[in-house]
């Protein structure tokens, strides 16, 4: 199906499931869509959309699933006021043209299970709110690569409670440092925010997250050392920071995960060993547009780690 969506589809007012994904449709979401007061889900995915969000979205009391990825939808969140969306559980803008800060309202959405903003041009600082978040899930699993298409259940038929917890950020533009607030997530199992412009030390609250088994943090501008925590995250199966400015030594038992690009860090399988003084050149890995097939290539680790088991 091709065109764009007619603006007769607000008077659907019945309506509570719009489910048009793979598809060829272009142009915006009509503003009529506003009518649609039962809307409990928004299913656009993988069509060509484009343009901003209308602010009629604000108007969704019941709306659970905002699935928007892979479009072209461009500009800022501004016009909708997600903390007045008190059902929204899920939010996939993964794989557009989105940009701008990312909104306070997002953080009010204290019952969403499911946020993913990865691949957009998102900048500024993840703020301190995000531990408002306390019911975050991601609406995946672990036996398909997380960044291929997966089907979302949908919540009207309750499928929800099996999903890992998992919170993706990866590949935008954000900087600052990453506040500490996030180690107080407790349900995730996945944290990815590499290949951005966040700084500063790795927050020793992350190692807090004792049911984390994948934490994404390379290709950002990282310094310290990495805190002993991190040895007590007895469930990690991938913890990559290559790329990024970290010194001192690699704690012992995991010397062969990823910690590349960091010429001041030291450890028998690096360039440097600890009883060495002398410090490679610096070298960083520039985001290119295969920097979501490194991100993807860890979760193809973790499916040949669980064949093997």
């Amino acid at each position: 199906m091709s065109g764009e969506l007619p603006s007769a589809l607000g008077n659907c007012t019945s309506l509570k499931i719009i489910g048009i994904k793979h598809n060829n449709f272009i142009g915006d979401i009509p503003g009529s869509i506003g009518q649609l007061n039962r809307l409990e889900e928004l299913q656009l995915d993988n069509n060509r959309m484009s343009r901003v969000f209308p602010s009629s979205l604000s108007n969704f009391t019941s709306l659970k699933i905002i699935n928007l990825k892979h479009n072209n939808f461009t500009g800022e969140l501004s016009k909708v006021n997600f903390s007045r969306l008190p059902n929204l559980k899920l939010l996939d803008l993964m794989s557009n043209k989105f940009t701008g800060e990312i909104l306070d309202s997002i953080y009010r959405c204290s019952n969403l299970t499911t946020l993913q903003l990865f691949s957009n041009k998102f900048y500024g600082q993840l703020s301190p709110r995000i531990d408002n978040l306390k019911s975050l899930v991601f609406a995946g699993v672990f036996e398909l690569p997380v960044y291929a298409d997966y089907e979302e259940p949908s919540l009207t038929y309750g499928m929800t409670n099996a999903l890992p917890a998992m919170l993706n950020l990866g590949n935008n533009k954000l900087t600052g440092a990453i506040p500490s607030e996030v180690g107080q997530l407790k349900s995730l199992t996945v944290l990815i925010l590499s290949f951005n412009s966040s700084s500063g030390h790795i927050p020793p609250k992350l190692f807090n997250l004792t049911n984390l088994q994948v934490l994404e943090l390379s290709n950002l501008h990282l310094t310290g050392s990495i805190p002993p925590g991190l040895n007590n995250v007895h469930s990690l199966s991938i913890f990559d920071v290559s790329n990024n400015d970290l010194e001192g030594s690699v704690p012992i038992g995991y010397e062969y995960w990823g910690f590349d690009g960091n010429p001041k860090l030291c450890g028998h399988t690096l360039i440097r060993t600890c009883a060495s003084a002398k410090t490679p050149p610096v070298f960083r890995l520039q985001r290119t547009k295969h920097s979501k097939d490194h991100l993807c290539d860890c979760f193809c680790r973790i499916l040949l780690c669980r064949c093997a088991i």
